[in-house]
């Protein structure tokens, strides 16, 4: 049992994984039966263009921790992009333009289904996560994307 309500943790031999797993699907399956699931994807709503700063995102990395009835605070908005590219595969790395501002932050989606799909998108809706990134001992911002759609022009 671990440290807080939602933690949990056993010790299975090798052997018994094939059973555990269907057992668990098993129960699984009835404890779900009928239920319907939620895609509504909730945010904090939209920032202001002086909002994308690295000292923004510290401050809210302080707040936390964000747990399962505390999330951590994400945002939505329509960016243009200037440059996407692949990372090992599955992996998308943007550098983004907020539209009537020009300015540029950096953002990241990991886990893409299809990532090629995205090579030619000029301007998306994002759900996303203020981020610092700190790479190489400097320290910058980036968005931590969650959800992302093709907007039009």
């Amino acid at each position: 049992f671990g440290g807080h309500a939602m933690a949990a943790g056993l010790t299975l031999r090798r052997s018994d994984y094939p059973v555990f797993v269907e057992t668990l699907a098993q129960v699984a399956a009835r404890q779900l039966q009928g239920w319907q699931r939620d895609d509504t994807l909730y945010t904090d709503g939209a920032l202001e263009h002086g909002d994308f700063m690295l000292q923004f995102a510290e401050t809210l990395q302080q707040t936390g921790p964000w747990g399962q009835s505390f999330p951590e605070p994400r945002f939505d908005g329509v960016c243009n992009v200037e440059q996407v590219r692949i990372m090992a595969e599955k992996h998308l790395r943007f550098v983004l333009a907020l539209p009537d501002s020009g300015r540029r932050v950096d953002g990241v989606a990991f886990h893409v289904d299809n990532p090629q799909q995205w090579l030619g998108a000029q301007r998306l809706r994002l759900v996303y996560r203020l981020n610092v990134n700190d790479f190489r001992n400097t320290r910058s911002l980036q968005l931590l994307v969650d959800y992302m759609e093709a907007s039009p022009a």
